[in-house]
This record gives structure tokens, C-alpha cells and sequence, in this order.
């Protein structure tokens, strides 16, 4: 299962990123980790195997599944009123349902 984090930008490098901590080590050294990997962090570039991904600009998000489910017909089998009636996965963000 995946987790959304809204309003979180995707970080240029691990500095950037949230999901990363400064631990200290010794009596002056500090130790950045990525939180999600139990890793190392990188300063100036993102990790090859970062596990974040983009989400594009994007409107509201369903589940097509739950609609495949519903067809009978495979040449005609969605309604309107099927996708208005689909469970919201993902919301669209205010600023893209105003774009709509």
C-alpha cells in the first residue's frame, strides 16, 4: 500500500526531501538518513532507488477497477452516472478542480 502526502513537492536531492533526518553522531558529527530506506542520504542528488514517485497534475481519481467489474458488454459498458458514483481514490487538488 502506498501513502499520498499532500502538498509535499518532490525534493531535488535528499537535503531537499522531508523524509530524511539529521542523526548525530558523536559529540560534533552529523549523519543525514533517508527515513524511508534506512539508508544513507545523498546531499546533491536523489537516491536511484528513492522511493517517491510524482504524481502528475491530475483531476479527481478512481478506482477502474470497481468499473471493469460492472461491464457485461465490453464495447459499451460505462455510464456516466458509474464514474460519478466510483469511489474517489485520490482527490484532484483545489488549484485543478478550479482549472476544470
Amino acid at each position: 500500500m502506498s501513502t499520498l502526502i499532500k502538498g509535499m513537492e518532490m525534493p531535488h536531492n535528499c537535503n531537499e526531501c522531508r523524509l530524511c533526518a539529521f542523526i548525530p553522531v558523536g559529540d560534533y558529527g552529523i549523519h543525514r538518513k533517508c527515513l524511508p530506506l534506512n539508508a544513507n542520504a545523498e546531499i546533491t542528488i536523489r537516491r536511484v532507488d528513492c522511493p517517491l514517485v510524482p504524481i502528475q497534475p491530475h483531476g479527481r481519481l478512481i478506482d477502474a477497477d470497481i468499473l471493469a467489474a460492472k461491464c457485461d458488454d465490453p464495447y459499451w459498458c460505462v455510464w456516466l452516472s458509474d464514474i460519478d458514483d466510483t469511489p474517489t481514490v485520490i482527490p484532484a487538488e483545489p488549484e485543478e478542480e478550479e482549472t476544470k
